[in-house]
């Protein structure tokens, strides 16, 4: 395997573009690319600074393996591919924090829909009974389920929820178009 190929599989298993590894190592997109296709060698500075990016020693990236050091170097491309689906959703995460708005927006939204339909129930059951007895029956479902006490405090946090997602999705997405 010539070195050319061997950083391709590196940055690959890294998810890395050819930009993407040149920045890291201070290069052009088309030098990683003439390196790649085996039309230019790295400099001594930059093989020493690929085997540190890559995580392999620079006798692995330069080709003077034996067999078994090949196995390791499976094994450092498998740990490389996991550590960098780690990273990558680590920074995903950095980047889009501000979407978790989107969840407090939904749990609101579902709480204060679930404690309509609870009062909505309840007052289904409890309707017939109170008509027989001549007490008043509010016909608005959403003033009759803000009577109901246990309602009375899971629609405000319902409410408080959706509020508080729609303010993080505002801040979040302000503050990424910086």
């Amino acid at each position: 395997m010539t070195i050319g190929e061997k950083i391709q599989i590196n940055r690959k298993s890294l998810g890395l573009s050819q930009e993407q590894l040149g920045e890291k190592v201070g290069v052009s997109r088309q030098a990683v690319s003439k390196w790649e296709q085996g039309t230019a060698m790295p400099e001594l500075d930059k093989v020493i600074t690929l085997s540190k990016v890559f995580s392999i020693s620079t006798d692995d990236l330069l080709g003077n393996t034996d067999a078994e050091t090949d196995k390791y170097s499976n094994n450092v491309s498998i740990e490389n591919n996991v550590n960098s689906t780690f990273n990558n959703f680590e920074n995903f995460l950095r980047r889009n924090w501000y979407r978790g708005g989107y969840l407090f927006i939904i749990w609101g939204c579902l709480t204060v829909a679930m404690s309509l339909g609870v009062a909505y129930s309840w007052r289904r059951m409890h309707l017939p009974g109170m008509m027989l007895t001549g007490q008043v029956v509010e016909t608005n479902l959403f003033l009759y389920a803000m009577k109901q006490p246990l309602v009375q405090i899971i629609i405000p946090i319902g409410i408080i929820a959706i509020i508080f997602g729609t303010v993080v999705i505002i801040y979040g997405t302000i503050k990424n178009k910086k």
